[in-house]
Parts: C-alpha cells; structure tokens; sequence
C-alpha cells in the first residue's frame, strides 16, 4: 500500500473490445484480480464488477523488470492496432 498518495488512474482503452482484447494480448501480466501478490496483473474490471466503465483496465505492477513490462504492454497495443483480437470470456 503507498502510504500519503494513491496510485495513477488514468483510461487508455476506447473501446469495450479494445478493453476486454488487450490482456490476451499481454504474455508477462496474468489476468487477475490483485491478491497482494508480488506478479504484475491486468483485470477488466467490468467482468466482475457491473458499475465500472467497460473500457476500464486496472493494472498491479509487480516485481518484474520495468522495461520488460514496458516491452510487454507495447507489443500488446501494437496488436490491437493491428486488429488483431482474441477477446476474454465474460458476461459482457
């Protein structure tokens, strides 16, 4: 926990497709919801919780290389840009 501040919270996604297609995509963060773990996560929030924005992705950065991570969600979005899409399995 960060104690006197907050982590960032920002949107990156425009779409729900986008949203849902982009941890598919990812090969060092695991689709998860953030246990205290020390593994980096990435969660579409709106699978399990119906007031959130369906473009909205919460990361949990872990103990792994910064630039590995970096490495990782670039080639991510370069597959969405591609078009490629491989889309999670939900209620949405």
């Amino acid at each position: 926990q960060m104690t006197g501040g907050f982590g960032p919270v920002f949107g990156l996604m425009k779409t729900e497709l986008l949203a849902k297609t982009l941890p598919s995509h990812l090969e060092l963060f695991a689709h998860a919801t953030s246990l205290g773990g020390v593994e980096s996560l990435i969660e579409w929030r709106a699978m399990s919780d119906t007031h959130c924005p369906t473009t909205l992705l919460r990361l949990s950065i872990g103990v792994e290389n910064w630039e590995d991570l970096r490495n990782d969600l670039f080639q991510a979005f370069e597959k969405l840009a591609k078009g490629e899409q491989v889309v999670l399995s939900g209620k949405h």
